[in-house]
């Protein structure tokens, strides 16, 4: 081995690169490790090994077998210095074979463990999130399918709320102007009257202008219960207190038959005055009632009141009197 050491330490390069599987950086960097206190010592070099080691000796040994043959003493420490190295070839070979082997049932166990352990683990972690997280999704995109559905419906529902109001309300608007003009049209037929009458030396007789009046109050009170339904409650009230001052005109000249109806329907309008327009729920009922008076003709009658009748008492029995004896002398 002293042979082998002292060709590591004075090999030249030329010789070192020849050697299969050692380059030009390593056979550098092998001289400048030199001097080597030991054949081991060279492993630790970079990028040496036992593979290039066992090369390094088959060079050595064909080289040294180019030369002069030695003395038999020499020879025979040669072949003893050569044993172990062919005795130590199969121990590595076989070293290397349980190596691989230990490899291959070290990454067949982490492959097993990881198929038990971390396949359940991988799932559990990360898939099974992933699958509630898309059931839960399923049902939010179901409510809100179900939430869009029920408000389309609300909207429809809605929709045909707002048409029908329009429509009553154009209904309304209507009327009101149809009121207007019925009652533009009694102010000019009571006018065109009036002034033929006057032409002819004669004036409107209280019966009709009596019933021209009614028909006017009758008006008012249709176009300011219209006006109620629209939530117009000033424009109501001024309507309903023209309905009251024609009706407090006419309850002197009323007819006796009539009287206690107009009588009724002046209180009612009283009381829905007093209650416009800050209270104009309680006045819609008052208008109502003295809309349907006026509308009835006046013919309500005031309700006859009847005593209850006392209720029988119990007779007391009389007892029969019993004849007197008279005694004969």
């Amino acid at each position: 081995m002293s042979e082998f050491l002292e060709f590591l330490n004075t090999a030249p390069h030329e010789k070192l690169v020849k050697v299969n599987g050692l380059d030009d950086s390593l056979a550098e960097r092998l001289i400048a490790a030199r001097p080597l206190p030991s054949v081991e010592e060279s492993l630790k070099v970079e990028g040496m090994s036992e593979e290039l080691l066992e090369n390094l000796k088959s060079t050595f040994n064909n080289l040294d077998q180019s030369k002069p043959v030695k003395s038999a003493p020499e020879e025979v420490q040669a072949v003893v210095e050569e044993k172990p190295v062919h005795t130590h070839q199969p121990a590595r070979v076989w070293v290397k074979i349980l190596r691989a082997v230990l490899i291959i049932l070290i990454l067949a166990g982490t492959v097993y463990a990881a198929v038990i352990y971390g396949v359940p683990y991988i799932y559990n972690t990360f898939l099974r999130p992933v699958e509630n997280n898309t059931a839960q999704l399923s049902e939010v995109a179901a409510q809100q399918a179900a939430d869009a559905k029920r408000l389309d419906g609300e909207i429809a529902a809605l929709q045909e709320r707002v048409a029908t109001l329009e429509g009553r309300a154009d209904g309304v608007d209507k009327a009101i102007a149809a009121q207007g003009e019925s009652l533009a049209n009694l102010d000019s037929l009571q006018t065109q009257l009036e002034q033929k009458l006057a032409d002819q030396g004669t004036q409107l007789s209280s019966e009709m202008n009596y019933q021209i009046n009614l028909i006017r109050a009758v008006d008012y009170l249709s176009r300011a219960r219209l006006y109620l339904s629209q939530s117009n409650f000033g424009l109501a009230r001024a309507d309903a207190l023209s309905a009251r001052t024609l009706l407090g005109v006419l309850l002197p000249s009323a007819p006796p038959a009539q009287t206690y109806a107009l009588n009724e329907a002046i209180s009612r309008l009283d009381l829905a005055l007093a209650n416009l327009p800050a209270y104009p729920v309680v006045a819609v009922y008052d208008i109502d009632i003295a809309w349907q008076y006026l509308a009835d003709g006046l013919n309500a009658v005031s309700p006859t009141v009847i005593a209850p009748a006392a209720a029988p008492t119990e007779s007391t029995p009389i007892s029969e009197a019993t004849p007197e004896t008279t005694s004969t002398p």
